[in-house]
C-alpha cells in the first residue's frame, strides 16, 4: 500500500514554550472527510503511546535552505516508507489531497503569475501521513521541535488522566 492520506501542517506563529503539537502546528484544511473523522487523533495516540520508541531519520531530499527532509515515526515504518519519499515530494504519487510542498522545497513559487516567497506560518512546512503514522519536515531543528511537541501532548494527556494516550 502506498501513501495516500497526508495532512498538511502550517507552523503556528510564536508558539508558547513546550508546545503541544496543536500549539506548534495548525492543521491545514484538507477538504476531505477522511481527515475530519477521527483519523488525526487516532494517529496521534499511536505517536504518544510509542513516544519512547520514536525515531528521527533523514531522507536524501534537501530544500532551498540545504536542509534535509526528516521523518519522525517508528523505525521499521520509516524504513518501509523512505522509498516512497521522492515520488511523494515530486508529486508523482497519487494522494487524496495535494501536499503543497513546493514552497517549503523551493523557497518560492508562482501563484496566478505572481512570485510568492515561502513563509512557514502561511504555507505547509510539515506533513503527517495519518495511515503510516509518519511526520515529515525540513531541518533537524524542526523535526526535534515536532518530536518534543508530541511529548508535550503526551504529558498533557497524562495530567488529564487520559490513559488511552500513553
Amino acid at each position: 500500500m502506498t501513501p495516500y492520506l497526508i495532512q498538511r501542517m502550517i507552523k503556528q506563529k510564536d508558539p508558547q514554550e513546550n508546545p503541544t503539537i496543536d500549539q506548534l502546528y495548525k492543521m491545514d484544511y484538507m477538504g476531505s472527510s477522511e481527515f475530519e473523522w477521527g483519523a488525526l487523533p487516532k494517529s496521534l495516540k499511536l505517536f504518544t503511546k510509542n513516544f519512547g520508541n520514536l525515531t528521527i531519520d533523514s531522507s536524501e531530499i534537501k530544500n532551498f535552505k540545504n536542509e534535509f527532509l526528516y521523518l519522525l515515526g517508528m523505525k521499521d515504518v520509516i524504513n518501509f516508507y523512505k522509498p516512497f519519499i521522492p515520488d511523494i515530494i515530486n508529486g508523482k504519487s497519487f494522494l487524496k489531497e495535494r501536499m503543497e510542498c513546493e514552497p517549503a522545497l523551493k523557497g518560492n513559487f508562482k501563484f496566478y503569475n505572481n512570485e510568492v516567497i515561502f513563509d512557514e506560518n502561511k504555507h505547509p512546512s510539515a506533513w503527517w501521513d495519518i495511515d503510516y503514522n509518519i511526520m515529515m519536515t525540513f531541518g533537524l531543528k524542526n523535526v526535534k521541535e515536532l518530536m518534543l511537541s508530541i511529548g508535550a501532548t503526551r504529558d498533557k494527556k497524562k495530567l488529564e488522566k487520559m490513559s488511552e494516550w500513553y
